[in-house]
């Protein structure tokens, strides 16, 4: 019913397009389905959210027309009328409830259409050992039910954003539970297969729809973690260590570059620190700045406010190498932190620690078309 009032009310606004006051709402409509109609997969509710106040004003405009035009009628015909508007809408409210409490109650397949592979994570998490440390690769204010999981469980789960970030303790003391949800991100679980030894970890997958959706990886206490690209000495930046940095040995012309850093604090820092990666050419004093990557650890998801004491931060930066900006040749790649308020940088220090153009030298990397 609603439907055909919708439609009602588009019709009445193309009549009078010519009005602004009446074509604006068409406009509004048509402007915000396209982000659900194309989206992958589609449609995406979220997304059209903010088309839901045109519809309504057209279903108004629709059923305004309506009664205008009902007005019009004898008064046999527009009780007939009324009659089978109130028909339509019982009827349609019955094939509604039929239709969501019975045909799709039945659908043997409901689980994965309900994602109720966000509830079987869930209850893996409350399932966990109490002195199982456990994380979990999807940020809590997405998943309402995983928050509710990680809030009814003692001691707090560790989650982060599996898609820019990896975050895993410094040395396992305790048993660990990594909840890799395969339905959110894809990165998170081969980067876990590269720390540890394959023959200490246990991998099981749970399936939704004949997918997996997530993936439990037990990791027995006292299991070693190997750091791809581990400094020979730590950097220091105050309370922040700079335990490792993985980067490939060349770099192409046009083709982003992808530097991790591997951090891991010795304290709780409440001040707010902008991480940066900063490309530099050695022989220019000037300007040595070609290419750079500035922001709030893990794209903005884990400021270091929220990180904990003894845990490994894989912090990925990407860089663009400018076809037309950047030359070939060999560059040097500076790391470090700077206040985002204050943009004051951290000093950096440690034991043989390479400090050129005010940065810390981690490395070089030749750069080639």
């Amino acid at each position: 019913a609603l439907a055909v009032l919708l439609v009602v009310g588009v019709g009445v606004v193309l009549w009078f397009w010519k009005r602004p006051s009446y074509l604006v709402w068409v406009l509004w409509l048509f402007a915000f389905l396209p982000a659900g109609m194309f989206s992958s997969p589609a449609p995406v509710f979220y997304r059209i959210l903010p088309a839901i106040p045109a519809a309504a004003v057209l279903v108004a405009l629709g059923g305004y027309w309506c009664v205008q035009q009902a007005g019009r009628l004898a008064r046999w015909a527009q009780i007939v009328l009324l009659a089978a508007v109130i028909g339509l809408l019982m009827f349609s409210s019955w094939t509604t409830a039929y239709d969501y409490f019975v045909r799709w109650a039945a659908t043997p397949n409901l689980s994965g259409i309900m994602d109720g592979g966000k509830w079987e994570a869930a209850e893996t998490i409350l399932a966990a050992e109490a002195e199982t440390a456990v994380y979990v690769s999807i940020p809590v204010w997405q998943e309402p039910t995983v928050q509710y999981a990680i809030q009814s469980r003692t001691p707090t789960p560790r989650t982060f954003d599996g898609q820019h970030c990896l975050v895993v303790p410094a040395k396992n003391e305790q048993p660990l539970h990594f909840l890799s949800i395969n339905g959110h991100e894809h990165r998170s679980l081969p980067l876990l297969e590269t720390l540890y030894d394959s023959e200490q970890v246990t991998t099981n997958p749970f399936f939704a729809n004949q997918e997996p959706y997530f993936f439990n990886v037990h990791v027995p206490s006292g299991a070693d973690v190997t750091i791809a690209g581990e400094l020979v000495e730590p950097i220091q930046f105050g309370d922040i260590l700079l335990r490792g940095v993985d980067v490939g040995e060349t770099a192409v012309r046009g083709q982003p570059l992808a530097v991790t850093l591997i951090w891991q604090s010795t304290a709780p820092v409440s001040q707010p620190l902008t991480a940066f990666v900063h490309l530099l050419h050695p022989d220019d004093a000037d300007n040595p700045l070609v290419a750079q990557h500035d922001g709030i650890p893990c794209n903005g998801t884990e400021p270091v406010s929220q990180w904990r004491a003894d845990e490994l931060v894989f912090d990925e930066h990407v860089l663009l190498l400018a076809e037309d900006g950047v030359e070939n040749g060999r560059y040097l790649i500076g790391v470090g932190f700077y206040h985002s308020e204050t943009f004051e940088r951290i000093p950096a220090a440690g034991n043989n620690v390479n400090v050129q153009f005010g940065e810390a030298i981690v490395g070089t990397i030749d750069v080639q078309p």
